[in-house]
């Protein structure tokens, strides 16, 4: 995982407007532009820079392909996020997601001193539920999200795990 940098924008175009790798997504409009790439890259910058969360790409280990996006919203205490993720799919069914993930969840507790770290997932997303299931984190309720880039709002599944869970799993 790594920062995102202006490069990423034609990569992050291409699997972005691949209506099922983002089908589940509140804020990836369809379609999705390049300019659209380069706007959230900055604002994902500043966003880093300001401390208000720790967005990052999600790359492959050698260095080769962006696969996906994945960010760590904080909130202004600093002692507890909420994140989201895509993967571009191509990479869907490899355990991607389950690693990035991890990584967040390492991140989050262990640099950043996190209390607890939630999770939302539309329930028909049923890799991403596998995700939070096989991470440990317990589904603690349910409720209405705003999804601006599906024009409205989607039902979501609200998913917890604390520092001392993640430790003791």
């Amino acid at each position: 995982m790594r920062l995102p940098e202006e490069p990423d924008a034609d990569a992050v175009t291409q699997q972005a407007n691949d209506p099922a790798a983002t089908r589940y997504t509140a804020r990836m409009p369809l379609p999705y532009s390049r300019a659209d790439a380069l706007d959230f890259i900055k604002a994902a910058r500043a966003r880093a820079v300001g401390g208000d969360s720790a967005p990052f790409f999600i790359q492959m280990k050698d260095g080769g392909a962006l696969i996906g996006g994945i960010d760590l919203g904080l909130d202004d205490k600093r002692t507890s996020a909420e994140f989201g993720y895509w993967l571009g799919r191509d990479y869907w069914n490899r355990e991607y997601g389950t690693e990035a993930v991890t990584a967040l969840l390492d991140f989050g507790f262990d640099e950043l001193n996190l209390s607890v770290v939630r999770g939302n997932v539309v329930p028909e997303n049923r890799a991403s539920v596998r995700v939070m299931e096989k991470l440990g984190m317990t589904m603690v309720g349910h409720e209405t999200s705003p999804a601006p880039a599906r024009r409205g709002d989607q039902e979501v599944d609200i998913y917890e795990m604390t520092r001392d869970e993640w430790r003791n799993r």
